[in-house]
This record gives structure tokens, sequence and C-alpha cells, in this order.
């Protein structure tokens, strides 16, 4: 197997076991690469590029959902947090992970104020 290989077959341990995650991300380019990336893992993804589509698919699929991948910057005032804030309070076990390429102490206080919500760096 060469490096190239590697890089495209996933490991069978992360390999997903049919959950499903909503990833919310306002670049496409991210929304794309990130999908595919799980999507390879086997997870089903349901791609919303901002708070309304994160919503919609939330309310269609909640009781599917095993978690929800959002970035912090979403356009029109909206953050990440704020979304999971909302979905964490109606379903409390969700796993709920922030993305963010600009991870500041602002951003590390306002997540330390949610302990539901899991921090990955870009």
């Amino acid at each position: 197997m060469t490096p190239d290989t590697q890089l495209v077959r996933p490991d069978a341990e992360l390999a997903s076991r049919g959950e499903t995650i909503l990833l919310v991300d306002d670049h496409p380019v991210i929304l794309d690469g990130v999908g595919e990336m799980l999507r390879r893992y086997r997870y089903s993804v349901l791609p919303a590029s901002n708070v309304t589509e994160a919503l919609a698919y939330w309310r269609k699929y909640r009781g599917t959902l095993h978690a929800v991948v959002s970035d912090y910057h979403l356009g029109r005032g909206r953050t990440g947090i704020s979304l999971l804030r909302e979905l964490s309070v109606a379903q409390p076990n969700l796993l709920m992970i922030l993305t963010s390429a600009s991870v500041t102490p602002d951003v590390m206080i306002e997540l330390a104020r949610t302990s539901t919500i899991q921090c990955l760096p870009k």
C-alpha cells in the first residue's frame, strides 16, 4: 500500500457504525471537504451552510443524530457556540463539537461557560 492510498483508506476502528453527523460551516469548500472525509469513514453527513439549514436538519433528524460539528463563524452575527447551546438545551446528550481556525482566549472563555461543547481547532 502506498502512502497515498493510506490517506484515503479509513482506519476500521474509527469508522462509523451508522452514526449521522450534522455538519455546519458557511464555507462551501470546508463543508464539502470535511463532509467527504466523514463519509469516507462511513458517517451519514447532513451538510448545512447556515443556522437556518442546521435547525431544519436538526428538527427533521434529531432522533437519529449522533453529533453536531459546527464552525465558530456562521455569518449574520451567529456563532457555532450559540447554535450548539441552543441544540444542547433541547437535546443535552447530543455530542457537540465546535471547530475554529481562530480559537482565541475569548472563545475559550465562552466555551468554558458551556461544558457540553467540545472544541476542535482547525
